[in-house]
């Protein structure tokens, strides 16, 4: 009875294995290392792991990619004295046995750098919007005005210049707006995200407020002229 079970259970939902690929690696405990005045960045090619599964069919046909979480913790570092550091990775898939799940590569390589901190100034910008007609931008001032960036020194150092961007469209009074920041190197080139993941700021959500005093535009004002001084003889 138990063979048939065995039989019947395997012809109706047979074990197989599958692979999902670019599975995006989730790094914790980054305090471990910032701890010893050091930052990290995930090497070139190893923020993602391809992760294989050996299950019943039943189980592998609800799987999807957000089904997996790859976890790279930083308090596991194998040895500090190699060089790319290594950091093993762990799978976890909900009803699934870690034991029936191989990732590859097992580890992602990490590069260690010294933590450096450097202020800026805030830049506001308008872009290219417009408030209402009969309008013009007159005064952006953010709060705060300076921001505090903590990173890898290789990403720190490049910044050149620090913006916060608001949306005036339409306006038609002074107003504090929510910002988003945005950082560009010295080639003129925003951040990505990725690079943005590596920085900490002193300013929650990397939000500031920019207060948008506008100047009520007048048309039609007389302008009057007034002299000085004689003109030459004759004139």
């Amino acid at each position: 009875a138990i063979l048939m079970w065995l039989i019947i259970t395997n012809f109706n939902d047979p074990i197989m294995t599958m692979t999902f690929s670019d599975i995006p690696v989730m790094v914790v405990n980054s305090s471990y290392v910032e701890s010893m005045g050091q930052s990290y960045k995930i090497s070139d090619n190893y923020d993602t792991v391809d992760v294989t599964v050996r299950a019943n069919r039943s189980t592998v046909d609800r799987l999807s990619p957000t089904s997996i979480t790859a976890t790279a913790d930083l308090s596991q570092i194998i040895s500090f004295e190699t060089d790319p550091v290594m950091v093993p990775t762990s799978i976890s898939i909900p009803g699934v046995s870690a034991a029936n799940v191989t990732s590859s590569p097992k580890n992602i390589s990490i590069e260690l750098e010294d933590m450096v901190s450097s202020e800026f100034v805030i830049a506001a910008t308008v872009g290219t919007t417009r408030p209402a007609n009969g309008y013009e931008v007159g005064k952006l001032e953010v709060s705060p005005e300076t921001l505090t960036i903590r990173g890898p020194g290789s990403l720190v150092n490049i910044i050149e210049r620090v913006t916060a961007n608001v949306d005036v469209t339409l306006l038609k009074k002074d107003s504090d707006l929510r910002a988003q920041l945005k950082i560009f190197d010295r080639n003129g080139m925003e951040f990505t995200d990725a690079q943005m993941s590596y920085l900490t700021f002193n300013v929650d959500e990397r939000e500031v407020i920019v207060h948008v005093t506008l100047y009520k535009v007048v048309s039609g004002v007389t302008i009057e002229v007034e002299t000085s001084g004689e003109p030459a003889p004759g004139y």
